[in-house]
């Protein structure tokens, strides 16, 4: 029982502290470039605060594709 209560409440504190880890909308692309670098630059500067934002390499590119969710 300890052990069930235990994980219990890992999952909760997880999700109080990182809710975007939990967040199961879908990505849609928003925008390709060069280096991985400036896709950070330019997740950082999308003003909405509830929107995810992930950054995913090309393959064999080195391009990366920025996806938000709406």
């Amino acid at each position: 029982m300890t052990t069930i209560i235990l994980i219990a409440g890992t999952v909760l504190s997880l999700y109080v502290f990182e809710p975007l880890w939990f967040d199961t909308r879908m990505h849609h692309y928003h925008a390709t470039y060069q280096s991985e670098k400036a896709c950070e630059y330019a997740s950082k500067q999308i003003t909405e605060k509830t929107t995810g934002r992930v950054c995913v390499p090309k393959k064999d590119s080195f391009d990366v594709d920025l996806y938000v969710t709406k």
